[in-house]
């Protein structure tokens, strides 16, 4: 065979082969590609921009969907408890807040909020228990100690209150917390004269 029939029946084979390629594509069904999972969306930043935000039922509904997707997130319930303190149901709040304790049990930070939650619904002693437990996990935080300190002065427990309130000084306020808890002291100091 010449080089010139061999390069035409080549030619005719790729012919062929180029139309039979096209046929089975047009006949087939088509394959899809590999489907790769999309991914799983964050509710919990969602919800947390949303808070920063401003925008509070919208992140209490990321927050929702944060807690449905994944009951055992203790951060989707730490974000709800939040938001339903910046909204005033402090007994929503406490009870996500306690949730998220469950998950998370030796997170000092889930416990002072939750005291927060309790003193603004005017639960001192509750507030107080969780602030102890707070400060058992770490006693290195100014906050805990002027909250705690803070809630005896409301209690009228000078012998409490002033050295909670001084350890929270000795380990750095703000200057308006610190005004506030050297108040607080003086306060303390006036009840336990005789």
């Amino acid at each position: 065979m010449t080089d010139d029939r061999r390069i035409g029946s080549v030619l005719v084979l790729i012919v062929i082969l180029v139309a039979l390629a096209l046929a089975a594509c047009s006949t087939a069904t088509p394959v899809a590609p590999p489907s790769t999972p999309s991914p799983t969306p964050d509710y919990v930043a969602e919800g947390n921009k949303l808070m920063g935000q401003g925008r509070y039922d919208q992140a209490l509904a990321a927050f929702n969907q944060a807690v449905a997707q994944n009951p055992a997130d203790a951060d989707a319930y730490y974000g709800r408890g939040l938001v339903n303190g910046l909204l005033q149901k402090n007994e929503a709040a406490a009870s996500d807040l306690h949730k998220a304790i469950e998950l998370r049990p030796n997170d000092d930070n889930l416990y002072f909020t939750v005291a927060i939650a309790y003193a603004n619904m005017g639960q001192r002693t509750d507030a107080i228990a969780a602030l102890d437990k707070a400060i058992q996990i770490t006693d290195q935080k100014a906050d805990y100690f002027g909250l705690r300190g803070t809630l005896y002065g409301e209690l009228n427990d000078p012998a409490h209150a002033i050295p909670d309130l001084e350890k929270a000084i000795s380990l750095g306020l703000n200057a308006s917390q610190k005004q506030h808890a050297e108040e607080m002291i003086q306060k303390m100091q006036q009840l336990s004269k005789p």
